[in-house]
Parts: structure tokens; C-alpha cells; sequence
């Protein structure tokens, strides 16, 4: 929302403009944020046509089988369970005190909770404080026992993101709706949050793990919104084997300084390759050594 504008400046889906129209406050670090404080309530579900920003993205976030939300909040009044902070339709949503994540609850044989995970842990303090919240998901298997759902906030003084909750969610993807995207509501107009809303993103894949963001990359997020560290760290792309080389690509900043490392065991790692950032995609291409077993790759940032 930075210049007071309505302009989505993302790349997934295209670019666009939210609808409804919007009043802006003070964001996060001095910029501008989304003010929903016009709601009649927190989360009042007798509310009908109440503030909030849409924007029809189209298909861009369907059968995502990973995904990853992050943003601020800053709440006027008691956060309800019953606010929304974002929502795709029924297939994506993060809501409530008590940080609730929920997608494609309504297309699931076995109902609506065993898609919606439930934090225990209330993610802010009181309201009329900036709140970073983010929630990440990995559907792209069965769990077996490994937390593929995590909810983790921080405030604008925290030394790092704060993992309040994870757990196990079954394989699957957001599915498909047609509702747009809406920020501060529900795709119903009916559960206000009741604040400003600053700073949203989503990651998301539909072929691979690529949108779930690990915690260091969610605290690169929070950082980079409050200009104290180095440009968030890039989703890794397009993976692919030819049977001679591994392949991938990542999106760079300008004036940044990349580097590619492998590993055999994820604990001792060793540079392969620098990437000057120019704001373009780099496609990265590691030819496998005939006998090689196994080998790990990842991109860091130099420094600026």
C-alpha cells in the first residue's frame, strides 16, 4: 500500500487492483498500511458489505500443494476468533486471536477440521501494537509424523519470529474456488478485522514444496519489512532433472549477490556458484557426477 495505492505489484496472477476502494494509516516502519478500522466490530458476523479490500486473482492461488501467508496486523480492538485477516475464497484462510489457518476446508471427504490447523497460542499481545504474523503449509505428501503445518508471529521489537504452533495435516492442495482474494474480511463481507492490515504476501506452488517457507525465510520476510537486513530469501523454482545436470531458478533482487552451495549431508556446505541480482529470473544448472549419491543445494545472499 505504499503511496496509498491500490496497485497489486505481485507477480502471481498478474498485476491488478483491489476493489471496494480504501482509507490508508501509518504502516509498518513508516509506510503506509490498509486501515479497516471503519468495521463496525471485531469479527461481527451480523455485519453485512462491512470494509475490506478484494482482489480477483484469479486462478493463481488454486491447488496450491504448498503455500505460505505473511503480513501485520495492528488490531483496535480485542482480536476475535472470528476476524478475518485473509481470505481466498473457502480454499485459504488465516483468521482469529488464536491463529487459526485453514484451506480448502469445504472439499475434504472428512470435513472441515482435518484441514484446518488451530494454534493454542494467541498470536498477539494487546491491541494497538504492529503484530507479524505468518502461517506456511507443505501438502505435498502425507506427513508421517512430520510437522508440515507451522504458525509463527513477532512484533516489531522481536529478536526473531516466534514459532507458536505445528502440526500434521494430510496431503493434499487448496482446491479450486472462484472467490477473489480479500484482505481484513471473509469472501462473505461479514467478519471484519477491525484495524490495519500492512505488508501481505503469499508464496505458492502447485507442483512441489517450493511455497511452504522455512523459518529462517519467514524471519527474512520480517526483517525486510522493517529495513533491518538483506532482501528476503528467493523460492527456489522450476526444479528439474535431465538426466545429466539438476536444474533451478530463483527470482533476484537488483544489487544483491547470491550464492548457490551444495552438500552431501546438509551440514557442511561449499559454494558453486555466484549470481550478481539484476530483478531478473537466474536458472541455475548443476551437472551430476556420474556415481554421485546424493547431494543438497540452497542459495544464501552474500550481502548487499
Amino acid at each position: 500500500f505504499e503511496g496509498e495505492s491500490l496497485v497489486n505489484t505481485g507477480i502471481m496472477g498478474g498485476d491488478g487492483v483491489f476493489e471496494f476502494g480504501a482509507t490508508f494509516g501509518p504502516g509498518v516502519a513508516g509506510g503506509t498500511a490498509m486501515d479497516n478500522r471503519a468495521a463496525s466490530a471485531m469479527g461481527d458476523l451480523a455485519g453485512s458489505g462491512e470494509p475490506g479490500l478484494r482482489y480477483a486473482l484469479g486462478s493463481g492461488l488454486n491447488n496450491l500443494v504448498s503455500v505460505t501467508v505473511t503480513g501485520w496486523f495492528w488490531a483496535e480492538d480485542d482480536f476475535t476468533n472470528t476476524a478475518f485477516l485473509f481470505a481466498k475464497g473457502n480454499n485459504i484462510h488465516v483468521y482469529g486471536r488464536e491463529a487459526y489457518f485453514a484451506f480448502d476446508p469445504q472439499r475434504v471427504e472428512d470435513g472441515y477440521q482435518s484441514r484446518r490447523f488451530d494454534s493454542a497460542t494467541p498470536w498477539h499481545r494487546e491491541p494497538g501494537q504492529w503484530v507479524f504474523f505468518a502461517a506456511t503449509a507443505d501438502l505435498t505428501e502425507d506427513a508421517d509424523g512430520t510437522e508440515n503445518v507451522r504458525m509463527y508471529y513477532a512484533y516489531e521489537d522481536s529478536e526473531d519470529v516466534i514459532l507458536s504452533a505445528a502440526g500434521t495435516r494430510p496431503a493434499g492442495s487448496t482446491g479450486v474456488s472462484s472467490h477473489a482474494v480479500t484482505l481484513g474480511n471473509n469472501f462473505g463481507s461479514n467478519r471484519p478485522f477491525k484495524g490495519m492490515i500492512d505488508n501481505v504476501r503469499i508464496w505458492g506452488s502447485s507442483q512441489n514444496s517450493s511455497g511452504s517457507l522455512s523459518g529462517a525465510q519467514i524471519e527474512a520476510v520480517r526483517r525486510h519489512d522493517l529495513g533491518v537486513a538483506a532482501p528476503i530469501l528467493p523460492p527456489l523454482r522450476n526444479p528439474g532433472y535431465d538426466g545429466q545436470a539438476f536444474s533451478f531458478s530463483f527470482l533476484t533482487d537488483p544489487g544483491i549477490e547470491y550464492v548457490i552451495e551444495r552438500s552431501a549431508d546438509l551440514e557442511v556446505w561449499e559454494p558453486v556458484e555466484s549470481v550478481a541480482g539484476d530483478g531478473r529470473e537466474y536458472t541455475v544448472n548443476l551437472p551430476v557426477e556420474s556415481g554421485t549419491q546424493r547431494r543438497f543445494y540452497r542459495v544464501v545472499i552474500q550481502g548487499p
